[in-house]
């Protein structure tokens, strides 16, 4: 957890400003940039399994197996969860990364 180089506080990853005494941080533009590239490539791998799941429920559903369908589709459901949490992370960073300009 990064300090504050001013008070000394410990503040959060991608603070702008400290919490505490208010002074300005300096974010590492390279890290914040490999930290959103991270997030991106969770973020599509998390709705290419969302579609992987959908797909694999279908065959289910004409089949007349609707447990499995329910199942595969809660675990879609999730993959899903997952991607919208990665692409607010994301979002917050880039928020940060353009005000760091």
């Amino acid at each position: 957890m990064p300090v504050c180089p001013n008070c000394g506080k410990k503040v959060e990853e991608w603070a702008t400003f400290c919490p505490y005494c208010g002074s300005k941080l300096l974010v590492d533009k390279d890290k914040l940039k490999s930290e959103i590239d991270r997030l991106k490539s969770k973020e599509k791998l998390g709705i290419t399994l969302m579609i992987l799941c959908d797909l694999t429920a279908l065959p289910f559903i004409i089949m007349g197996q609707d447990y499995i369908f329910f199942v595969t589709i809660m675990i879609a459901t999730g993959f899903s969860a997952i991607s919208l949490h990665y692409n607010r992370m994301r979002a917050k960073l880039e928020e940060i990364y353009k005000k760091s300009k």
